[in-house]
């Protein structure tokens, strides 16, 4: 932590001349998605449930650059539920992740920078249909992430850092949240690990207005099985309809060798746990909805 606080000082103390003295080389880029759907069936005869989702995203950048400095900020957060039925209302999007890198030019497209990045959740969580039990919570997990190294960057659309030193912690507030399955010993709140760190961004338009964002981070624990290698890939294709409409398709992969998914078996006609395992997590979004952006310098 003592690590964090410095790496921000320095960000905010180098910038701060260059941030009052060239504001225009501060490009701001912003995107909000809302997403409702409903569907009502009275005696169809071919059979159907009445259901109700909604999904809401927001996505924020805020990037300097000049001919020394580069210095990336962005949020995103997104939050959906929906209904089926008699069911109850269900959470099935919950995401909220902030970074930020800071680099210092060294030659040609190369820069040696700092990193850091913060994610967690924002409500309860449950593993359905069971909702009596929460599996996890707002900073339970959250992962808190800091990076130093080399980044390559020859373009606003493309860049790789290659760290070589990165601290990772994995933080449990809620009591009520099993911490084993997120790594953690029984009764720990915090996890820190030591290892090396890589993260891939790149976006390619792929036709016109046909935008293709792709996000890979890989993490290597230097101490504990180094060449069990952490991975969080999240690919997202956006296709815009009009200036307001928008269909977006997102698939999230997530590969952590702590990380315990929960295995269920039919019993009796029952879907019953019967055992944690190390698992590939996926998860794969098709929405369409109303969509704002925001594309400016200051």
């Amino acid at each position: 932590m003592k690590f964090t606080v410095l790496f921000l000082f320095t960000i905010i103390s180098i910038t701060t001349y260059s941030i009052n003295d060239s504001l225009s080389l501060w490009n701001i880029k912003g995107r909000g998605i809302v997403n409702i759907a409903q569907g009502k069936a009275i005696n169809w005869v071919e059979g159907s449930v009445n259901s109700f989702s909604f999904l809401s995203v927001l996505n924020m950048k805020a990037n300097y650059s000049d001919s020394i400095s580069k210095w990336d900020n962005s949020i995103d957060i997104k939050f959906g539920f929906l209904n089926a039925d008699d069911t109850n209302l269900r959470k099935n999007e919950d995401k909220i992740e902030f970074s930020s890198k800071y680099g210092r030019k060294l030659y040609g497209n190369w820069n040696y920078s700092g990193f850091v990045s913060f994610k967690s959740q924002l409500f309860n969580g449950y593993t359905y249909p069971n909702d009596s039990i929460i599996v996890s919570s707002f900073l339970s997990p959250a992962y808190w992430l800091t990076s130093f190294g080399f980044d390559y960057k020859p373009n606003e659309k493309f860049s790789i850092l290659i760290s070589p030193i990165s601290s990772k912690t994995t933080i449990v507030t809620n009591t009520k949240v099993d911490e084993t399955k997120f790594g953690l010993l029984k009764d720990e709140s915090v996890k820190r690990e030591i290892g090396a760190y890589i993260n891939l961004k790149h976006e390619h338009e792929i036709l016109k207005n046909v935008v293709l964002e792709n996000k890979l981070e890989l993490f290597s624990n230097y101490s504990n099985n180094p060449e069990r290698i952490d991975i969080n890939w999240e690919l997202t294709l956006s296709l815009k309809i009009n200036e307001y409409l928008n269909t977006t398709i997102n698939m999230h992969l997530i590969y952590d060798d702590d990380i315990k998914v929960p295995i269920y078996s039919e019993i009796n006609g029952i879907q019953t746990k019967v055992r944690d395992s190390k698992r590939v997590q996926f998860k794969e979004l098709l929405s369409v909805g109303l969509v704002y952006n925001i594309n400016k310098r200051l």
